[in-house]
């Protein structure tokens, strides 16, 4: 038990830490651009900038009001935006590197916590870490 908690610690420390790494690495242009609009309830915080991308959590799809939100990806240079999460989970604290996003997951119907890694190049998705709710 305890070596659980030890790493989960340790693991979401290391991707707090890499999160800060690309917000103070990202550099600023200067130009504003709208890239998603939502209502007036519909939060849309926690960007990360790398490149042409940007990615952000969005609760626009939160209708129910259950506290689920999803990660959203921009392309500056296309105008592109991909929705990434499509399902009842929490899906929060999203930072980009390079083609590389990795967020953080709570799936709502079990419990369950979960680190995530999506490539924009082939949209394919991993789950790197995932544990149960013992509570």
């Amino acid at each position: 038990m305890f070596q659980e908690k030890t790493g989960k610690k340790l693991l979401f420390g290391l991707l707090a830490l890499l999160i800060i790494i690309v917000i103070t690495s990202c550099p600023v242009t200067g130009t504003e651009t709208l890239i998603s609009t939502g209502t007036f309830d519909s939060n849309q915080v926690n960007p990360s900038v790398w490149g042409n991308w940007v990615v952000w959590e969005d609760q626009r799809n939160d209708i129910l009001a259950l506290g689920t939100s999803d990660i959203y990806a921009y392309n500056f240079i296309t105008g592109e935006e991909r929705r990434l999460t499509a399902a009842d989970t929490y899906n929060y604290d999203p930072s980009l590197y390079a083609d590389k996003v990795a967020w953080f997951t709570i799936d709502m119907n079990d419990g369950s916590y979960h680190v995530i890694i999506y490539d924009l190049n082939t949209d394919l998705e991993q789950d790197l870490y995932s544990t149960f709710n013992t509570i």
